[in-house]
């Protein structure tokens, strides 16, 4: 007589559970950090990302209205005393930094965790002049590059580079 048996054995299910169970630990754990680093990354594209932005709409002239007349000078602003959030702005007064004159289009927060640091210029304005656009840092046109820092935590940092050729780089 030949024994037909259909399933798994208790073996096979006990040997599957503890490798299920030990991968989800594994995952369980890491979770953390894992979410720490998305949390960065998603910073640094957006502020990134809202650099190119601000440089396209100096290249495209739009047009912001400023106490009666317009300009197409925009930058983004960058101040140490609030350290999760900048500022882009429309420079009504060509000055090519953000003062009083100027109108804030918009203010940007990022996480919650996310730190901004600018280490060497403090604050730091980046302006960019149609048509171009010409980018200056600071209305300086003998700095090369700035570097926008975002830290999450001790040792986890991004860092977002503008050079003044409009060149944005995520390091």
């Amino acid at each position: 007589m030949k024994k037909n048996f259909n399933g798994f054995t208790m073996i096979e299910l006990l040997i599957t559970m503890a490798i299920i169970g030990t991968l989800s630990a594994a995952l369980f754990f890491n979770y953390g950090p894992i979410q720490d680093n998305f949390t960065l990354q998603k910073s640094a594209q957006k502020l990134a990302q809202d650099l190119r932005r601000i440089q396209e709409m100096a290249m495209a002239a739009e047009k912001e209205k400023c106490n009666g007349s317009e300009t197409s000078n925009f930058g983004v602003y960058f101040n140490t005393e609030s350290n999760n959030k900048y500022i882009i702005f429309a420079d009504c007064d060509n000055s090519k930094t953000r003062n009083e004159g100027d109108i804030d289009v918009e203010t940007i927060s990022l996480e919650k965790k996310v730190e901004i640091s600018v280490l060497s210029l403090s604050p730091l304005n980046v302006v960019f002049i149609p048509p171009d656009p010409t980018t200056l840092i600071n209305n300086d046109k003998l700095i090369t590059r700035a570097e926008v820092t975002l830290s999450l935590g001790d040792n986890k940092n991004k860092t977002v580079e503008i050079n003044n050729a409009g060149r944005i780089v995520i390091k």
